[in-house]
């Protein structure tokens, strides 16, 4: 009608028969507007699926009547679900949007769904596509065994994303072109995820000039004095790892080649040392506030929340699941309970023990061909990571301050960020400040844009001092981080392709599968089963963010239908802390797969830097992880599930029980455990211990003649 009055007054003398035209036009348009059901490309069978009802502001002119009659009906004779609709709230205010429950599929195919209101005289028809719902979990388990064919976890994962694609879009043809131009696209569009992308590349710029401009030469200077026997000097390396923990891959090829002759100098083996760093890196960075891994465990736990409409803070919800990662914190605790008690949990054969070779990275490669070929694995196709490049300028003095001082803003900016930002947000809902509090003002900031902040800021400090002392020029601090992009290259295309997966898994609707298969399941199960979970799909793919990808689409949702009273609301009610642990389960248990599989990225740079060959040294950390494993979820998991004891009283319960067993069972530096030279010291005969021998007999066969007594059956 507007238009129809502007076009008449610019055109007065327009003929009555241009007018009824324009008018019949306006009419038809509005006409067009028809009622419309959006249903889900992808419905499973025996699973309740719901379709979103659009509808028109008037109908035939005039406002809805209060209550409008609808039927949907399942192609031309099938099974029809009526009801009613409330086209106004209690306010009078109009309600366009409806979610109708749809009629339940048994068969699979194609489906067509008709829908029919009482004011239209046309039917609305929409067509899906029925899957049976057990192959909604397809991808989830054919991920860990494409990765394991492969020997890649981007292969696997892309091969993941390709069967979904073509589950979806029911073809592996336009699956492949759909996972081309619809889902890896998809996964950048985000508004979330394309701050992450930025924020890792700041992060990257800031490690770079960190590098570059002698601020970690200078920290490795400082604590080299320090080395001067065996244990010293590993705490040198505990120390420098603890203060690169923001990024683990840098953390670990800095500390391995940079000390790696003073503490060959001072009897550390290459084992030793590989087992420190790789767990103290890998562990740090998953559980710090400002880290790589920080913002992409945000990103997961963002989507999930927004999917589910909890308003809490992402980054404060990932702060909350902190004493639920009971995994990486035993960790860390055990290397620094060795490191004070001077005992290993793992036995080290004498034979293949070796002092690192000054972390040269030739070394590896030659020891470890063998290896490799059986693995086929390419050692230089697998590890992109270049330390060389990033080495200071020759002249340069080396100072600590270039590289605290960034760190400093990073760590204390963030928080700051999310502070201001907080305080924005209230002010603008006219909310006085003296009675707002600290909780409240966090949850209110976006955690993204806050980390975003402070990596600029820390970056811009780092140019501008190297600027003014004359380390570098323009020129070389744009190249220092361009080369530093190179080193994160992997890592992009790992969590690129895990949130295309993500969104795949989401279409196939496999959360609300086990929801409706699992729905008896006693929610006290969930996180056990969810960190077991997480610990084998982790260590078959060698990758945390893999596991992170596959498992929150899968597991968040299920928990929220199991707690059920967290989706009725738009904040967390009381059983938030199921979807705590949960999350806790998965982002804690996907550390094992970095830490102890062979396909690990992070494992095969450990092995590089520190010239540990891979075998002996994914060996070790299999036995030293598995152990935490079994206590982590025999001592935490399992009882903070089932609420038999509160998350802190399991924690000390299992550091207990940890220091029980690192000082009865572990071995000493001459080899020997308490409990074995307790056995010794009695004479005690213990037939099943002449197992023992039989295990390890290939250890020891060449130099074995016979053993007669128990005395040498317990010290072999």
């Amino acid at each position: 009608a507007t238009v129809s009055v502007l076009y008449w007054g610019t055109a007065p003398k327009m003929s009555c028969l241009r007018s009824g035209v324009l008018v019949l036009l306006l009419f038809v348009l509005c006409e067009a507007r028809l009622p419309e059901l959006k249903v889900s490309k992808i419905i499973l069978t025996d699973v309740p699926s719901f379709g979103l009802l659009t509808i028109p502001p008037y109908v035939n002119g005039e406002r809805w009547p209060r209550q409008v009659n609808y039927s949907i009906q399942v192609g031309d004779n099938g099974t029809i679900v009526s009801g009613y609709i409330n086209t106004t709230d209690s306010y009078r205010d109009a309600v366009l949007l409806h979610t109708l429950l749809l009629p339940k599929i048994t068969e699979a195919g194609h489906v067509k769904f008709k829908l029919r209101l009482d004011p239209f005289r046309k039917n609305s028809t929409t067509t899906s596509l029925v899957l049976p719902a057990v192959l909604s979990i397809l991808p989830v388990f054919l991920t860990p065994i494409f990765c394991l064919i492969s020997r890649h976890v981007v292969i696997g994962l892309l091969l993941s994303l390709w069967v979904a694609a073509s589950m979806v879009y029911g073809d592996p043809a336009t699956g492949f072109i759909r996972m081309c131009d619809t889902y890896l696209v998809s996964s950048m569009n985000s508004d979330i995820h394309s701050r992450i992308i930025i924020f890792l590349v700041l992060l990257s710029g800031v490690i770079a000039m960190v590098q570059k401009s002698g601020g970690t030469m200078a920290i490795s200077l400082f604590l080299r004095k320090k080395a001067t026997t065996s244990k010293r000097g590993q705490f040198v390396a505990l120390c420098f790892t603890s203060l690169l923990s923001i990024d683990d891959r840098a953390s670990i090829m800095i500390v391995g080649q940079s000390l790696g002759p003073l503490l060959a100098s001072v009897g550390v083996t290459s084992e030793r040392v590989a087992c420190i760093i790789h767990t103290i890196s890998v562990c740090l960075a998953s559980i710090l506030p400002v880290s790589t891994w920080t913002a992409i465990q945000v990103g997961f736990v963002t989507t999930q929340y927004q999917t589910l409409d909890i308003t809490t803070n992402p980054w404060i919800a990932c702060m909350k699941t902190l004493p639920y990662r009971i995994f990486p914190i035993l960790a860390i605790y055990s290397i620094v309970l060795m490191l004070f008690t001077g005992r290993e949990m793992s036995k080290t054969d004498p034979k293949r023990e070796r002092t690192m070779g000054g972390g040269t990275v030739g070394m590896s490669i030659v020891d470890d061909e063998s290896v490799m070929s059986d693995l086929h694995v390419n050692y230089y196709a697998v590890v992109s990571y270049d330390s060389n490049c990033l080495e200071p300028k020759s002249g340069v003095v080396p100072r600590i301050v270039n590289a605290l001082v960034p760190v400093m803003i990073l760590v204390l900016g963030t928080p700051l960020g999310m502070w201001l930002d907080g305080l924005k947000t209230l002010e603008s809902y006219n909310q006085e400040i003296p009675s707002i509090y600290i909780p409240q003002v966090f949850s209110e900031s976006t955690s993204v844009n806050a980390l975003i902040w402070s990596t600029m800021a820390a970056l811009g400090v780092s140019l501008i001092s190297n600027l003014t002392q004359k380390i570098l020029s323009i020129e070389e601090s744009v190249s220092a981080w361009v080369k530093g992009l190179q080193n994160s290259v992997q890592p992009l295309l790992i969590i690129l392709s895990v949130w295309a997966l993500e969104l795949a898994i989401s279409e196939l609707h496999t959360a609300d599968y086990l929801s409706h298969a699992l729905d008896s399941l006693a929610k006290e199960w969930l996180p056990v089963i969810t960190f077991v979970v997480t610990c084998f799909i982790s260590y078959v793919c060698g990758s945390s963010f893999a596991s992170m990808g596959i498992l929150f689409p899968v597991v968040v949702p299920f928990a929220a239908h199991l707690g059920r009273d967290i989706v009725l609301t738009s904040h967390l009610s009381p059983d938030e802390d199921l979807i705590v642990k949960c999350m806790g389960a998965i982002l804690g248990g996907s550390i094992l797969g970095d830490l102890s599989s062979p396909l690990s990225e992070t494992t095969l740079l450990t092995s590089l830097s520190t010239g540990c060959s891979l075998s002996t040294h994914t060996s070790s950390q299999v036995q030293f992880m598995v152990s935490l494993c079994l206590v982590s979820l025999l001592a935490c998991v399992v009882p903070v599930s089932f609420n038999w004891m509160n998350i802190w009283e399991a924690l000390s319960l299992a550091i207990a029980l940890i220091a029980v067993v690192v000082y009865v069972a572990g071995a000493s530096s001459d080899g020997e455990g308490y409990l074995i030279g307790l056995f010794r010291k009695h004479r005690i005969k213990a037939p099943l211990l002449s197992r023992w021998r039989a295990v390890n007999q290939h250890d020891y066969a060449s130099s074995a003649e016979g053993y007669e007594s128990n005395d040498e059956i317990l010290s072999n």
